[in-house]
Formats: structure tokens, sequence, C-alpha cells
């Protein structure tokens, strides 16, 4: 069993993930989970090495700090997040009193086959189609929802947050918040993989963006 797969890795990983650290050639996915019934948001950038890395991280952390969250997030009025195998977190879904429980589970249950089915053959067309499904679930159900932005490398970071905030009519908080202008954060992110000083550095710029 590789160590991705060891539900200690990821409770560790977890506890030791104090700074942003964005590696180069690595794959960057940004998660958010937001309960807007006690207005908690939680945000960060994470970066890992391999598709079974990624995939691992998705099991243990993202898929039951989701679910969990939704299915007591509004009760104890918080957000979870933590690393919990697949069986533990179904498991206690299951015991839940929660009205939405069943369309929660059928949600985990398919979240976990998109899993197994990366696993088994990663492409990053299934991985975008099991993002696209994530981040196209509406919060009107539950007003708890998560959000996952992938990059394949840190380069793309920069085009795809200028755009963001630009498509939203806001680019002037991202420079203000980077304390750059336009062309500097593209600049910034090109062949910034290759720069170690400023990859370092990167972790910084990105925690001025976590609330948008």
């Amino acid at each position: 069993m590789k160590k991705y797969d060891l539900i200690y890795y990821w409770q560790n990983y977890l506890t030791n993930q104090d700074n942003i650290d964005i590696k180069p050639d690595s794959y960057v996915l940004k998660f958010a989970l937001i309960n807007s019934y006690s207005r908690d948001f939680f945000c960060n950038w994470y970066s890992f090495k391999s598709p079974q890395e990624l995939i691992g991280f998705i099991r243990f952390v993202v898929i039951p700090s989701t679910y969990i969250t939704k299915a007591f997030g509004r009760e104890e009025n918080t957000i979870f997040l933590d690393a919990l195998d697949d069986y533990e977190t179904i498991d206690l879904i299951e015991e839940n009193e929660n009205s939405d429980k069943y369309n929660i589970l059928k949600e985990i249950n398919y979240d976990y086959e998109m899993v197994k089915s990366l696993k088994s053959n990663f492409t990053l067309e299934k991985l975008k189609k099991f993002i696209n499904i994530t981040n196209a679930r509406t919060n009107a159900t539950f007003g708890i929802f998560s959000k996952l932005e992938f990059f394949t490398n840190v380069n793309e970071i920069g085009k795809e947050l200028v755009k963001e905030f630009e498509d939203d009519d806001m680019l002037d908080e991202l420079e203000s918040h980077m304390d750059l202008n336009k062309k500097q954060i593209l600049a910034l992110f090109d062949g910034i993989d290759k720069n170690p000083f400023m990859l370092k550095r990167l972790g910084t710029y990105l925690s001025n963006t976590l609330e948008f």
C-alpha cells in the first residue's frame, strides 16, 4: 500500500500544512469550503507532485471535509476540515439525522466511484469532469458547498487569476491584495517554477487572494 492510500499520511499532512507550499512541476489545487449558514469560509492552495498524491488528497480530505460539513455544518454551525477514510465518512453520515442525508450519500458515493476510476486510469479529462460536477452542485439545497480550481502547473495560476478577477470586474482588488499590477502578476508567474526564491514567496501572494 502506497503512503497516499494511508489515512495517517493525510492526517499528518494537514497537521503540518501551516504555510502554502507550492512545488515546481506540480499540479496545483485550490480548495474552498463554504458554510453560508454559519458564514464560515475555508480556502487554501495545495500542490502535488503526482496524480496519486492529488487523488489521495481528494479522497481523504476534500470529499470527507465537504460531506461531513454538509451533514453536520448547519447544526454545528461550523466547517469540518480533516482527513477520514471512505468507511468512516459514510458511517458518520448514515448515523446523522440530517433530512438531506440520502442526497448527501448519493453524491458522496458518486464521488468515491469517480476517485476509483481516476486511481485506476488517471486522465486530466476525467479529473476536470469530477471538478466540474463538484462545482456545479448548487448551494440552494444545503447552503454548504465546496469549490475546486485545478491547474496543471504553477505557471497557469497567474493567467487564471487575472482572467477570473477581470471577468468579475475586480482586477483592481487583485492588484491591491498582491501589491502588483496586471503585467507584474503575469510576469511573476511566467517561469516561476524555475525561480526558487519567487516560488517560495508565492505562498504569501496567494494567501492575499484566499478570500476571493
